[in-house]
């Protein structure tokens, strides 16, 4: 589990200490902790690849995306200068997904593609789930999850995201990435917390 307790800053150093659990830090200010949990999350019924493929319609263009240069789903990024996981509803069920094509150099010298960014793909596709409705900012405040198997980059995987549940501003949600293969590589439960107007002004994205 992984839990943010302010925007990560960029072109600052952090350090990282283990003690109880992990704490990252600037000077003394946390920025985030993280330790082992227990975990488990029941996966929905998941549509084909061929479904998904054909729905990613009418993703958000950069002018609409309230964090459109975020390194996994910003649409205003360019193939192979981020991720580019644009999620989208899938007809006749509660999920949004979308087909993912890894590139060369997210993977090591095994070809296979590095755990941080099956972690970065797990995270973005649930705070679109719980907004898909109502189309607002939100930032991820807690992700825990599993990573069971690797992927190597010239696959295709299926990202999944769905809501679990809403109290107030806060969002609870589950995502998965399964294979072409159909392996399930990994599943993550996060808590999203949406954005008031007055919370966003002078904010900048930068939890990715």
């Amino acid at each position: 589990t992984v839990r943010l307790h302010r925007p990560v800053p960029l072109e600052l150093p952090l350090t990282l200490h283990n003690g109880d659990g992990w704490h990252l830090l600037e000077g003394e200010m946390l920025i985030a902790t993280a330790h082992a949990a227990a975990f488990s999350l029941a996966l929905p019924d998941l549509p084909a690849f061929a479904e998904v493929a054909t729905a990613v319609t009418g993703y958000a263009d950069p002018g609409q995306h309230p964090f459109p240069d975020c390194f996994v789903c910003g649409p205003a990024r360019q193939a192979q200068d981020g991720l580019c996981i644009f999620p989208a509803p899938v007809p006749g069920t509660d999920l949004v997904a979308a087909i993912w094509q890894p590139y060369a150099d997210l993977a090591d010298e095994t070809g296979l593609v590095q755990t941080r960014y099956l972690w970065a793909a797990l995270d973005c596709p649930g705070g679109i789930a719980a907004s898909i409705d109502k189309p607002r900012p939100i930032v991820l405040g807690q992700i825990t999850g599993q990573i069971y198997g690797r992927l190597h980059y010239d696959e295709r995987v299926m990202v999944v995201g769905w809501c679990v549940g809403v109290d107030g501003r806060k969002h609870t949600v589950g995502t998965a990435l399964i294979a072409e293969s159909g392996a399930l590589i990994g599943t993550a439960q996060a808590i999203w917390l949406s954005l008031s107007s007055r919370r966003m002004c002078g904010f900048k994205p930068v939890h990715q």
